[in-house]
């Protein structure tokens, strides 16, 4: 199945050249910037049609959209997973490729409180400052559990986490990284190229 989601996926990789992975490309002090109508630029300057082989998901718990290709299916979530802050889980029928969606009562800490405790993980690499969408979020790998991960800090006090796995999976690369550039507040996106 990862195959099939890939095949017409890989052009976005040549697209995504200006969509550095968080640490290690960037200048210290200059998060990295991406933004959705770029990538839908790119892909119509090309004759791409891309995103018509996905689809937006919104989570109406945050007001946020993400593009979710076909080959990722929504996951039924048990209520453990919902106790815990899941509010979506996308995953291959074979389960070698995920995305998740957690919604982290962060008792009040801000973005960069949240971005020092990662800090302190041990295993926690690559944590930077991006901004996706014209809103600042960090970004950071857990390299035992081969995820990367960008998580934003709402209104109300909460952390808004998006993860995505196997990280190691070239193949997949090209998809997380289009799931991780449409990630918006739901009246945004530009849905078609």
């Amino acid at each position: 199945m990862m195959k099939k989601m890939i095949a017409g996926l890989l052009v976005s990789g040549m697209l995504f050249s200006t969509v550095p992975a968080f640490a290690g490309e960037t200048e210290a002090s200059k998060p990295v910037e991406v933004n959705w109508s770029d990538i839908v630029e790119q892909l119509e300057a090309v004759g791409s049609d891309v995103i018509s082989q996905g689809e937006f998901y919104t989570f109406d718990e945050v007001a946020a959209m993400m593009w979710v290709p076909n080959g990722l299916t929504p996951q039924e979530l048990t209520d453990e997973d919902v106790e815990n802050g899941m509010i979506a889980y996308f995953s291959t029928d074979e389960g070698d490729a995920a995305a998740s969606v957690v919604y982290v009562d962060a008792d009040g800490i801000d973005l960069e409180g949240y971005k020092e405790s990662l800090a302190e993980d041990e295993e926690v690499s690559d944590l930077s400052d991006a901004i996706f969408n014209g809103i600042p979020c960090i970004g950071y790998d857990l390299v035992d559990r081969d995820t990367r991960c960008i998580a934003f800090e709402t209104v109300d006090g909460h952390i808004l986490e998006f993860s995505f796995a196997p990280v190691s999976d070239e193949d997949y690369s090209s998809v997380m990284t289009m799931m991780m550039a449409s990630i918006q507040p739901e009246q945004e996106a530009e849905t078609e190229a």
